[in-house]
């Protein structure tokens, strides 16, 4: 194609993108350095697009420690190598969580990057590149720093904390529109409880759905713990959803955590085939609940029967034998005996058998 129509296409292509930029320029000679500085332009002018639309936008939280680094050189290389790697794992791996770690002498450090899952890959890595450039920008020999984006989330320590779920930066961001609509905050209020209870439970982590609301508007939520995170630390990881209600009546907050992120919006911010079906793992926090409910009466009433059959055993009163006192030999009343079987027990009143003699006469054995 002939240069000249290009160059002609890319200042059409740089008004479309942005018309608030200059991008005429003025032919000279060389058309081979025009092309090429307006080539750089529009990419530039893209590039902005994209983060002004996408998943970036202002940081909803950073954060850089107070304390900087003694060995700057080794630091700075730990840091360029880490983000690397995990550039690396968006682009060819198309990964949207990992965590690394890198040595240079005495000097540690540990990495962790999370994109939100209903990200493309593309949007991915833009949210990456700005998060690595604004913490370098900001945070530059600080020995730990995290930055938060609606999209990502990228921090860096010199101490291991891939299993670290709360942090004193956590925090709250409510948007800057109220609604009145009817029923809007019994609706926000239910979703937010739902995929608290769902996402610890999911694959991955993380949950987004939408809710019908009176009017024909919505709600759109997601939430995401990091990977790293067990079940018992990502679900307490989600009590910070409980202050996103603090935002309502506005149409929209985000509340985050070392380990954890949640958003509520009435805007779309992520595509209706994105959503994910959290009914399965409601029912399954129902279920369990009404076993535990069931298995503790059952569990109750039996140790209940073993205390009464216990006490009515200990307090059974003691039978004493009739006619039986203090141990002694049962009392009965007398008893006759006729001739004949005297005869024959003494063996005919021998004395052999003869005990002795008392006042009724002779006594036999």
């Amino acid at each position: 194609m002939n240069k000249n129509i290009v160059l002609d296409l890319l200042d059409l292509l740089c008004v479309c993108v942005c018309e608030q930029h200059c991008c005429s320029f003025s032919l000279k000679p060389d058309t081979n350095i025009m092309f090429e500085l307006k080539v750089t332009v529009l990419v530039m002018m893209l590039w902005s697009n994209i983060v002004e639309h996408g998943a970036t936008g202002d940081p909803l939280n950073i954060g850089c420690s107070t304390y900087n680094a003694t060995n700057v050189q080794s630091f700075h290389d730990n840091i360029n190598a880490t983000f690397s790697e995990l550039r690396g794992d968006i682009i060819n791996d198309s990964e949207h969580f990992g965590t690394t770690q890198q040595a240079t002498g005495d000097v540690l450090t540990f990495v962790m990057f999370q994109c939100r899952n209903y990200l493309s890959n593309n949007d991915c890595l833009s949210c990456f590149n700005t998060a690595a450039t604004q913490i370098r920008r900001n945070c530059f020999t600080a020995t730990g720093a995290r930055v938060v984006y609606d999209g990502c989330f990228l921090r860096y320590e010199t101490e291991k904390f891939f299993d670290q779920t709360h942090d004193v930066g956590y925090g709250l961001s409510c948007g800057n529109i109220t609604s009145n609509a009817t029923g809007l905050r019994l609706v926000v209020e239910q979703v937010i409880s739902d995929i608290q209870r769902a996402t610890p439970k999911t694959k991955g982590f993380y949950a987004a759905t939408k809710t019908e609301v009176a009017g024909g508007s919505a709600i759109y939520a997601v939430a995401q713990c990091v990977e790293t995170a067990t079940e018992d630390t990502c679900q307490n990881c989600m009590q910070v959803g409980y202050n996103l209600q603090n935002c309502l009546p506005r149409t929209e907050g985000r509340a985050y955590d070392a380990g954890c992120f949640m958003r509520y919006s009435t805007t779309l911010f992520f595509d209706d085939n994105q959503t994910i079906d959290i009914a399965p793992f409601l029912k399954q926090g129902d279920s369990s609940k009404k076993w535990a409910i069931i298995g503790g009466s059952v569990g109750g009433f039996v140790v209940l029967l073993c205390v009464l059959f216990a006490w009515l055993w200990f307090t059974k009163p003691k039978r004493v034998p009739r006619g039986d006192i203090l141990g002694a030999t049962e009392l009965k009343g007398p008893v006759n005996y006729n001739y004949n079987d005297l005869k024959a027990a003494t063996k005919k009143f021998s004395a052999q058998n003869k005990l002795g003699e008392g006042g009724f006469g002779d006594v036999y054995k």
